[in-house]
This record gives structure tokens, C-alpha cells and sequence, in this order.
């Protein structure tokens, strides 16, 4: 659980292999960008993410799926995983 001045935030982690291409709902999100996790390590500092964000970032990192890239399927996440320049 993550506590602001403001909320209280519960983060769960789900991963789905099998998943279609993703894009954002062009009516709802005028423009996204995808992070490596290279990115987002070098900008922690620099206030561009939200506290939930910060929070949710550390519970992925300490699921250890950004270290060790674990996906026991035959999937394109696997071999997207596999292929990430953050995990070289």
C-alpha cells in the first residue's frame, strides 16, 4: 500500500503474456511514450513521476521480473524480455 497526503493506494502486479498489440485510447491520452526501465531509472529524481507511479515502479522491481526477465511460455513478451537492451 502506498499513503500520500491525499490517498491511500493499493498496487497490484499482474503480467499477461498474451496480450494484442497494445495502444492508448487516442480519446482519452493525447500522446504516450513507452520507458525502458534504463529511462525511468535515470529520471527517478527529476519529478516527472507520480508518487503512485514511484511506488508501483519499486513493486515491480522487487517482484524481480526486471531482473530476471522470467517468462516460461513460448510468447512475444519472452522474446521481447529476452531482446531488451535494460536486461543486456
Amino acid at each position: 500500500m502506498h499513503e500520500t497526503d491525499f490517498e491511500y493506494h493499493y498496487a497490484f502486479l499482474f503480467v499477461a503474456c498474451k496480450l494484442p498489440e497494445l495502444e492508448h485510447n487516442k480519446d482519452y491520452i493525447d500522446h504516450a511514450k513507452w520507458w525502458t526501465v534504463q529511462q525511468i531509472e535515470d529520471n527517478l529524481s527529476t519529478d516527472i513521476f507520480t508518487e503512485n507511479f514511484l511506488s508501483e515502479f519499486e513493486l515491480v522491481k522487487r517482484s524481480g521480473l526486471l531482473d530476471t526477465g522470467r517468462c516460461d511460455c513460448e510468447c512475444r513478451l519472452k522474446e521481447t524480455i529476452q531482446n531488451s537492451a535494460f536486461l543486456s
